[in-house]
């Protein structure tokens, strides 16, 4: 059962990471939807086929119940925590400033430094985070033209990592 089974959660990780490449490279750019968001749902999705395939691989097995519970605790625990650390990497990468300034160098074929500026102005910055945050459904517009807090959940993590600090 391990070496099967520690096979089946391999590849489940790496169809995880391939399905929101894909995702990423050939749709991602073409919708409203954040990248994250999208990381996020596949990560959710992922966990019914590990449940599947552990159920079918103690099946085929016969695996006792009670080992098979703990077995599929094991998986939840290394897949969610495998791609917990994928996601703050995806994220990091999405997000740094010198990496998205590569990438801009990359595809102009270069830029100057007052342009590089122009793209990278406070105001600039600020919009990009606030796209972002809307797109990922966190804050919202208000009638007035404000913004507004939408997602209790994002808000409890960030008075979370207040508290740490």
């Amino acid at each position: 059962m391990n070496t099967l089974f520690l096979i089946y959660l391999i590849l489940c990780i790496l169809l995880a990471i391939t399905a929101h490449f894909g995702y990423c490279r050939f749709y991602g750019k073409n919708t409203s939807r954040s990248p994250q968001n999208s990381l996020l749902a596949i990560i959710l999705l992922g966990n019914m086929p590990l449940l599947f395939g552990t159920v079918m691989i103690g099946a085929i097995k016969n695996v006792p119940v009670l080992e098979l519970v703990f077995v599929f605790i094991y998986a939840l625990i290394v897949y969610n925590c495998v791609l917990y650390a994928y996601f703050h990497l995806f994220n990091m990468s999405e997000t740094a400033r010198r990496i998205r300034i590569l990438l801009q160098l990359r595809e102009s074929g270069g830029l100057t430094k007052q342009e590089l500026r122009d793209i990278y102005s406070p105001q600039n910055m600020v919009e990009a985070r606030l796209n972002r945050l809307q797109k990922m459904g966190v804050i919202c517009r208000d009638q007035q033209g404000g913004y507004q807090t939408n997602n209790r959940v994002w808000v409890m993590i960030a008075r979370l990592f207040q508290f740490i600090r």
